[in-house]
């Protein structure tokens, strides 16, 4: 949720951080990194006999102003890019979708210049020994997705955001060796409040998602009741009686024909009775069978499942 007193709240001692501060970093950084920039062009003059001391030393420097750096440009992008969502939000009650897609630009862009530290625009020479110079800050790339995803669920882009937010976990894993489930995350995991909000969306889609799926199939259920009740009063009656009114009522697809022992005096051998259970498994369907007929074979194997149960596992045994 925005909070309208950021400004305030940025310079408070609280665990947000200060905006005032980073701005601060960020012209320290830059001059640090002007000076890295003609360290760099020292060092290829000079003669020195423990160069890659030196070397390794102006990496290790240089890393920490391009962590600096990156951090500071993409938290004031993200600074600026909430404020203008303020303004959107607050404004008139038309829904202005043009403000929120700029808004969404202003996000995208946080996003490069976090994925690749070429994209903040600062002189890469200073950068040459550091490992991996146009590197990625990932927990600044996760809270802009998280952000973008935010943005995209308020205009209703459901799909969108539900993939960016998965998007969000999925990377969020590579913040922590120990993790590989984003629906357990480790202790490190669950004090980014990003990650937490964006498994909590992901975990409400997914729920929604079966939700919707156990309608849908209650409904298909109440559509072909009759063809199961009278499917279910042929297994009350007899092993026999199911089977006779199945391949009479509901052939199967794949052609098999009904075992001759199912009219005869004697009873169904048990390969005979597997081999029709095969004729009416959802797997024989067609890929274009309809989702009524696919759940009817799945209703109509589970009779199988408990006849088999019932008439043949002692054989087994």
């Amino acid at each position: 949720t925005w909070d309208p007193d950021w400004r305030d709240t940025s310079k408070c001692s609280s665990s947000l951080p200060s905006l005032r501060g980073w701005l601060d970093a960020l012209r320290s950084a830059a001059e640090s990194s002007a000076l890295l920039s003609r360290a760099a062009a020292h060092m290829q003059r000079a003669r020195v006999e423990d160069m890659a001391a030196l070397i390794a030393q102006h990496g290790e420097v240089a890393e920490q102003v391009r962590f600096c750096l990156q951090r500071g440009r993409v938290l004031l992008d993200l600074a600026q890019a909430a404020e203008e969502l303020y303004v959107v939000m607050q404004g008139n009650e038309e829904f202005d979708i043009q403000s929120c897609l700029l808004v969404c630009d202003l996000y995208r862009s946080a996003l490069r210049k976090a994925a690749d530290f070429g994209a903040v625009g600062e002189e890469m020479a200073a950068y040459d020994h550091v490992a991996g110079k146009g590197g990625a800050d990932v927990e600044m790339e996760c809270m802009c997705l998280h952000c973008l995803a935010n943005v995209f669920d308020s205009i209703r882009l459901k799909e969108q955001a539900r993939r960016m937010h998965r998007n969000v976990l999925m990377l969020g894993l590579s913040l922590d060796p120990n993790a590989d489930d984003y629906a357990n995350p480790t202790a490190l995991l669950r004090q980014r409040v990003w990650f937490m909000k964006s498994q909590a969306y992901v975990k409400r889609a997914q729920e929604q998602d079966e939700a919707e799926r156990s309608a849908e199939r209650e409904q298909r259920l109440e559509e072909i009741k009759p063809a199961l009740d009278a499917i279910k009063h042929a297994r009350n009656t007899s092993l026999k009686e199911f089977l006779q009114h199945l391949y009479a009522k509901h052939p199967p697809t794949n052609g098999g024909k009904i075992a001759a022992s199912v009219n005869a005096a004697d009873a169904i051998p048990k390969a005979e009775f597997l081999r029709m259970l095969r004729d009416y498994h959802p797997d024989k369907l067609p890929a274009t069978a309809e989702a009524r007929d696919k759940l009817l074979y799945e209703e109509i194997t589970k009779y199988f499942t408990d006849l088999y149960e019932e008439e043949y596992k002692s054989e087994s045994a």
